[in-house]
Order: C-alpha cells, then structure tokens, then sequence
C-alpha cells in the first residue's frame, strides 16, 4: 500500500499527473480555504484521494495567511526578499487559517509502519521547520521518496535557503536524484532516502542494546562477587564461632559433674552452629549456579557478535553487487561514446573514473582484510574466555583463589569490551567511506552523461551554424533551452514569406527576435520594400488623423522583454546584424493585468499603452498580425502566467486578423493556458482554428479572424 502525502497541494487547480499513480492513499494538505475547496470538487470521484485544510507549521501561532497577487507565493510568514524579486507583488488577503504540527498530521493522515511513502513538500517560507520537526519526531524515515519545491534565497522571513534544507536532508539521510530548474525561483529537488544508512542504524541501536546487555552482566557480577564475599564472611564467623563452641565443650566437659545442663546447652549451640554452616555452603552452592547461568549469558552475546558479523559480511556483499552494477553502467557509457569521434576528452575523462575505482576497490579489500583480522581478534579473545570458565571450574573448592580469578574475568571482559568498541568504530568509518565513494561516483556518472549529451547537441548545431555562416556570412543564432527551438523557428520563417503581415508582435526577445527581423529583412529585399524607416511611429506626438498622413506600414516587430540584461543582449545582437531598425524593444516589466479583478489580477508585461497606439494606428484599415508568445518564464506553481497574452491582443487589436503562436505548449501549464484561450474564443463567438505543430517542445497555432 502506497501513500502520497502532498502538503501544499492547492497551488494548482489539477492533480499533478504524477500522482496519477498506482497509489492507494492521497493526502492533500491546502490552507487556503477556496484552493481546498477546488481540490474537494476536482477529486470528488476519486475515493483514493483526502484533502485537508490545514497549515502545517510547527509553532501553532502562525495562523495568518498572508495571500498576495501571485498565487504560488501565499505563505504563513511575511514576504521579505521576495518583494525585491517581484516588484509588483502586493498584499490581497490575510485571514486566520486551520493548523497542524507535522506530528499531528502524521498521526491522523501518516502511513502505516513498512508502507512506501513518498513526500511533496510546497511550503513556501515554511520547507525548513517541517523537515526540522519530522525528523525530530522520528517520522520523515517512514519516507522513501520526497519532492521538495524551495527558493534559492531565504524569501520569507525567517525562512532558510534551498542549499540549507538540502545539506539538512542530505544529514538524515536523502540523496538528491534530480533537480529542475524550469522555474528558476522556485526550483524542485527530488530525494530518495539511503537504505544503507538505514541498516547501518539498525545495526548501531542493536550494538547499543549487546553493550547495555553487556554492561548489565558486569553489573549482576558485581553483585554476585558482593553476595560471595558477604558469605565467605558469614562462614569465617560461623567457623570461629564452631571453635569457640568446641572450646566451651572441652572446659564444660571437664566440669561435666557438676555442670551437665551447660554441656546440654553447648552442644545444642554447636549443633545450631553447624546447620548455619551448612546453610552458608548451600547458599555457596546456589552462588555457582548463578555464576553458570551469567557464563550461558555471556556465550549468547559472543554468538550474537557472530551474527552481527555475518550481517556485516552480507552488507559488504551487497556493496558489492552495487559495485559490479555501476561497472555495467561503465560499459554503456563506453559504448556511447564510441558513437562520437570527437569526445576523447570524454573517454580520458571514464578512464580517470576507472582508475579511482580501481582504488576503491583495492582500499575495500585492504578494509576486508583488517575485519578478518579483526574477526581473528575476536575468536581469540573468545578462546581466552573459555580458558577463564575452565581456571573458574578449578578454583571453586578455593574460596580466595576464586575471587582472584573473578577479577581477571572482569580485566579481560573490559579488554574485550575496548576491543569491540575500536571494531564499531572502525566499521562506521569505512561504511562513511564507502558510501561517499559510491555517491561521488553516481553524481560523476550522471553529470558526465548529461553533458555528453548536451555536447554531442551542441555540436550537431554548432556544425550546421558553422556551415549557414560560411555559406551566408550570417553569424548563427543559439536554439534551444531557454530559446525557441529551430524547428519552431523553421515554421516561422515559413509563415512570413507565405503571409505579408503587416505587424509582428513578441512577448519575450532573444533568438526568436533576430530570427524574424532577419526573415523580415530577406523577404522585404525580395519585394524591394521599404527597411530603412527607423520604427513604427505610434509614439510621435502627431496623430494620423490630424496630420492627414496615410501610413504605409512596412512589416517589423514589437517585442516586449521584461529583463534589462536580456534586452541589452537582444539589443546587442540586432545592431551587430544591422536589424535594429526593423524592431522596437521595449522593456516592459511585470505588472497586473487591468482587465481582471482587484484581489485576482495577474503579473504580464506592461504592454497596454504600446497596443493601444498600434489600434489607433490601424484604424479604419484590417490588417494582418503575427504574435509569438515565448514569455514570461512559465513556473510549474504559475502554470497560466502566459494566459493573460491573449487577452491583451483582443482588448485593442480584436478587428484585425491574428495568427498567434504559443511556445512550450507539451508542458502541463501551456495545456492549462490553450484550454483557457478556447474558452475565451468561445465565450466570445470569434471565430477561430487551432492546430498543433510538430516541434521538440510543442507549440500551438491559433488563427482569429473578424
């Protein structure tokens, strides 16, 4: 039986697809009020599927819910560098929420003890103190899997950074598996706990217990040897008292005439005398067999150190066979780079890794080698033991010479308690070790084939780039990642020479930019139109209706870029081509978007004034648009950060014809936003056609004519 425990689940109105699983229990933790009822309607048919309204924090009294204008950043604690992240940000809502400790929660909704659990932690400003107080109740282990979303930079106050959380998992126990970074604020970690370290502390609390049973038995020797003296004393008296008895015998037996009644008396007295002493040798007796039973004791704790030895080895064993499977890795690894001429930097670089393992595996078998040796300490220590139980066997008729050897068995237990005390610290060495070498070796493996292949991708671009610029002159353009794709870039180009568009409008600049003045440029020197106009005119301070003037728009773009640097840099690269005067970038930050309500109004660009002008501009004429949006950066907590684009068109440009292009559209978010736009095509009767292209990361193609 799997658990999901998803704390935060509210920031998106769907279940994420990968809880679309084979799990039977869902739990979905949402503070707000409004998001956990979204979530109650959304997974009404799903009976796996509970949702609870509740903060988690660990000190009850942060109760308020600070809500702001974007959605993912509502948190119970006041914003701080957040606000220098996101100027815009403001206040909507702070109200009183339910809350629950992180023990609270586990105890109601937790999985039961050995079930598989994973963890999806969005908490924002509040990541740090739940790890904190799981692992302080002794409950974040019943988790195999976690899923944590946190900030860079402490944005809350109060709040830690994302590489504190993560050295703090990484001490109890998680290893990170993969990172994404599609939204640079708000990046995901995802964590697998270590199921050695799991076992190593199944074995430390069972060497606690041997060493508390251990210190038990010395303890009960003790008193057996306290018990034995006090009966050797009680037999010494007895025997003085024995001799004094027989002394008044021999006086009262001289004066047997005329004291026969005193002789009566002592020897009745002699013969109490002697039951006492043989009273004491039966206790003596008793005293030996607790002395056996304490001998069967120690014997079971040497057998238990015999199988913790054994489960030491199977240990070793396993390490092993980890080893061997990442020597498989090793070969494929190998017989991908063969497939690349030019990576022998790549293949020196495996080499280098084989050699280090080749040094792991000879310090592991220098590591073996000293437990045998230990192992070997450990049976000789037992056989001086057993000598000791035969010199105890012997010197049972001798009451002083057993308390003396008693003291040796004492010195000799302590000798081996020190022994075994050096074996565990030796043993958790060389595990830490280990366990650092393989986790080196994971991160190196998988580091090195990721870049493999964002080299050999490069290459491959870098290559055709080369070529267009020996053919053309033209300097290459960088696709990909954060850029378009070239496949989108291919239908774009198409589109502006089969369509004359009279206006290009972008939302995001970069590569995308240069590409379309530079089609713009080719097609313009092919009908021998005009480019030497500097920009569109919607800025000057004479009105086309006034002045009389009949503009005749030549094709160029407007594109707006929320960033200064990467305006700089689209800038940069437009004058070094000679194509600035086919575009006016304009830094247009994040604001809320004005068609939408007070308490509910995204950020997008500031980009009214601009397409108001652009309306006025085209009035009384229809003409034909191309809008390409490529931005803002679209976050998996804000999925429909773009969706306000087209809202922002129909608003001033609603009587031209459009062809708008949405980037990105294989994420969840971008599904989210083409499901919105239809909506809205609908609710207001235009009439349009959508079709999707066949690109690397998907895009979608929206045409609304008047």
């Amino acid at each position: 039986m799997h658990t999901i425990l998803h704390i935060g689940a509210g920031q998106a109105t769907e279940l994420p697809e990968w809880l679309n699983t084979e799990a039977e229990r869902i739990i979905l933790v949402e503070p707000n009020p409004n998001l956990a009822e979204q979530l109650r309607q959304n997974t009404s048919s799903e009976p796996r599927v509970t949702v609870v309204e509740a903060a988690i924090t660990s000190n009850p009294a942060y109760n308020q819910l600070h809500e702001y204008n974007l959605p993912e950043a509502s948190s119970l604690r006041p914003a701080t560098g957040l606000k220098q992240l996101f100027p815009g940000l403001k206040t909507v809502n702070t109200h009183s929420v339910a809350t629950l400790t992180p023990a609270q929660l586990m105890e109601q909704y937790g999985p039961e003890p050995g079930e598989p659990a994973t963890l999806v932690l969005q908490a924002p400003g509040e990541e740090h103190a739940i790890i904190q107080a799981l692992a302080e109740a002794e409950v974040l282990s019943c988790f195999s899997e976690l899923w944590v979303t946190t900030n860079p930079e402490p944005l809350y106050e109060g709040s830690e950074a994302a590489e504190t959380l993560l050295n703090t998992l990484q001490t109890l126990g998680y290893n990170v598996q993969q990172e994404n970074q599609q939204d640079p604020d708000w990046p995901t970690w995802q964590l697998a706990r270590d199921p050695q370290q799991d076992k190593i502390a199944a074995l430390e609390k069972e060497l606690q217990s041997l060493e508390q049973q251990l210190k038990e038995s010395r303890t009960s020797l003790l008193d057996i040897t306290h018990q034995k003296e006090g009966l050797e004393s009680q037999l010494t008296q007895a025997r003085n008292q024995t001799t004094e008895a027989e002394k008044a015998k021999t006086a009262e037996a001289e004066r047997a005439n005329t004291a026969e009644q005193k002789v009566k008396q002592a020897e009745a007295a002699f013969s109490a005398k002697v039951q006492a002493e043989q009273s004491a040798r039966k206790q003596l007796e008793q005293l030996k067999q607790q002395l056996a039973e304490k001998e069967k004791q120690q014997q079971q704790q040497e057998e238990n150190l015999a199988k913790q030895a054994e489960q030491l080895k199977a240990l070793a064993e396993e390490k092993e066979q980890q080893k061997i499977r990442e020597q498989n890795l090793h070969a494929e690894i190998k017989e991908l780079h063969q497939k690349a001429q030019d990576l022998t930097k790549a293949r020196e670089a495996l080499a280098e890794e084989q050699g280090a393992h080749q040094q792991t595996t000879k310090a592991l078998e220098d590591h073996k080698q000293w437990f045998r040796s230990r192992k070997a300490q450990a049976e000789e220590l037992q056989a001086e033991n057993a000598q000791l139980k035969t010199e105890l066997e012997q010197l049972k008729t001798v009451l002083e010479a057993t308390k003396q050897e008693k003291q040796q068995l004492l010195q000799s237990q302590t000798t081996g308690q020190n022994a075994l005390s050096q074996l565990e610290q030796k043993m958790e060495h060389l595990f830490s070790q280990q366990a650092s070498q393989l986790q080196q070796a994971a991160n190196a493996l998988g580091q090195h084939v990721t870049r493999s292949f964002k080299d050999q991708r490069q290459h491959i671009q870098n290559v055709a780039s080369l070529e267009t610029y020996f053919e053309t002159g033209t300097q290459p353009l960088e696709f990909g990642q954060w850029a378009i794709g070239a496949d989108l870039g291919s239908h774009l180009v198409r589109a502006i020479e089969q369509n004359n568009y009279d206006l290009i409008i972008e939302f995001g600049s970069g590569t995308s930019t240069v590409l379309l003045a530079r089609s713009i440029l080719n097609r313009s020197a092919a009908t021998t139109t005009n480019t030497q106009n500097k920009s569109l005119e919607y800025d000057s301070k004479n009105d086309t209706k006034d002045s009389g003037a009949i503009y005749d728009l030549p094709q160029r773009i407007l594109s707006f870029e929320q960033n200064k640097a990467y305006q700089q840099k689209t800038e940069a690269a437009l004058a070094r081509e000679g194509l600035s005067n086919l575009v006016d970038l304009v830094l247009a930050p994040m604001v809320p978007v004005a068609t939408y309500s007070e308490h509910n109004s995204p950020l997008f660009y500031d980009c009214n004034a601009k397409l108001a002008r652009i309306a006025q501009l085209y009035e009384g004429r229809q003409a034909r648009l191309l809008v390409l949006v490529d931005g803002p950066h679209s976050p998996e907590t804000n999925p429909l950060v773009r969706e306000p684009a087209l809202g922002c068109i129909l608003q001033h440009l609603s009587a031209h014809r459009l062809d708008i292009i949405l980037d990105d559209a294989w994420r969840q978010g971008e599904q989210q936003v083409i499901q919105a736009w239809q909506q809205t095509c609908q609710q207001r009767g235009l009439n349009h056609q959508y079709q999707t292209l066949d690109t690397e990361k998907g895009a979608a193609w929206f045409t609304i004519a008047p």
